[in-house]
């Protein structure tokens, strides 16, 4: 089946209008970011609306697309996992829920931030692997034949 589906799609057949790639993935994201955003809605505790608060604050007085981005950036990693899920939700929540365009703009752009701060925790964790396999795995006695590995 799968040779099929690549046959129909390399085939000059087919037009260019019959394949759209990239439409189907954003209509794919945008239905995944709307369920998994509206399927669960969180009560938070004052202190943490306070904190989801002042972080979109923050990010209203963020003009440039890569102050914004440091800005979401340095504060994800300053989360831990279960914090994190929650954070996001919550300014999700808030920046959707909102009819303001300022907020509906700011929404784009924290959806695009925090795209790319996935695709950057996604790709950056091969690397951090490897880093660690070598750093258990050092040999003191100066090995002459040492061949590098690459783990993937």
């Amino acid at each position: 089946m799968l040779v099929n589906l690549q046959a129909k799609a390399i085939s000059p057949q087919h037009s260019r209008s019959q394949i759209h790639t990239e439409n189907i993935q954003n209509k794919m994201t945008s239905l995944w970011q709307k369920k998994n955003m509206d399927s669960k809605k969180i009560d938070f505790s004052p202190k943490e609306k306070n904190k989801i608060n002042k972080f979109i604050d923050e990010l209203k007085s963020k003009e440039d697309r890569k102050v914004f981005f440091s800005h979401v950036f340095k504060t994800m990693i300053t989360l831990g996992r279960d914090e994190k899920q929650n954070f996001i939700t919550g300014v999700s929540q808030i920046l959707q829920s909102s009819s303001d365009p300022e907020l509906v703009s700011l929404n784009k752009k924290f959806n695009r931030s925090l795209s790319h701060y996935m695709a950057i925790s996604l790709m950056s964790a091969p690397l951090s692997n490897q880093l660690r396999h070598n750093m258990t795995n050092i040999n003191l006695e100066g090995n002459d034949n040492e061949e590098d590995e690459l783990l993937i």
